[in-house]
């Protein structure tokens, strides 16, 4: 289905924090949304900061000794820990001491504050566009801020890659091409399992960026009325999506 999420709704999602529409936690069998991208994020010091270490683009040079100790962190979703791996084993091989980022599996919500805080280096999960709101704080007064962080390089050049699925089955079976055709009767009931007149699309784990992306797409867009967001373990859902 064609109804990509982008960077405009970004904006947006800063502001919000109550939502109208009702948010789910039991897993049903609708609508599922995948993204696919991961780029490092790393904190980055003030202007004054001397850099060190390996530039951008490849390896440092022979004037440059290599080594330390790398706090990195790892995403909760299983499809993630695959980079964090190989990331930890690049830095050792370049002679760095990186501790297991198992020991250090985080949402995006509990990360970028730690982040933030120094208490990571890095991690290898970060899904841009999709993430930039944790790039920015918010003060008492409602005045947004960037954060002393930022993403280094890309593993997907063209950034997250998003949008809403179904099977193909009930696309041809329907003639569902876009997520408007929600608002067609027979469409919004083929994914109305409780009979409350609404879809439900299984989105992502509470707090994760394209959970956000749902919810303001639920609040803003035009078929949004028709559906509800399943929010809960994202293997799980993605587990029962498939049965």
């Amino acid at each position: 289905m064609r109804d990509p999420l982008t960077a405009d709704h970004l904006p947006d999602l800063r502001r919000t924090s109550t939502h109208r529409h009702r948010r789910r936690t039991r897993a049903l069998r609708p609508l599922l949304l995948l993204a696919v991208l991961a780029s490092i994020v790393t904190a980055c010091g003030g202007e004054d900061t001397e850099a060190t270490g390996p530039t951008a683009g490849g390896p440092a040079g022979d004037a440059v000794e290599l080594g330390g100790e790398v706090r990195m962190g790892r995403a909760t979703w299983a499809t993630g820990h695959f980079q964090a791996a190989v990331y930890q084993q690049l830095l050792e091989e370049l002679g760095y001491d990186v501790i297991d980022p198992a020991e250090a599996t985080r949402s995006p919500a509990t990360f970028y504050p730690a982040l933030v805080q120094g208490r990571f280096d890095l991690w290898a999960n970060g899904w841009f566009p999709l993430h930039e709101p944790f790039l920015e704080g918010e003060r008492l007064t409602g005045e947004s801020y960037e954060q002393p962080i930022e993403p280094v390089g890309v593993q997907v050049g063209d950034g997250a890659v998003q949008g809403y699925l179904v099977d193909r089955a009930t696309a041809e079976a329907l003639d569902i091409t876009s997520m408007e055709d929600l608002s067609r009767p027979e469409v919004r009931d083929a994914f109305d399992q409780d009979g409350d007149g609404r879809a439900e699309v299984y989105g992502c784990e509470d707090g994760w960026g394209c959970n956000l992306v749902i919810d303001a797409h639920l609040e803003q867009l035009s078929w949004g009325s028709q559906a509800e967001q399943i929010v809960g373990d994202y293997d799980a859902l993605m587990a029962d999506a498939l049965e």
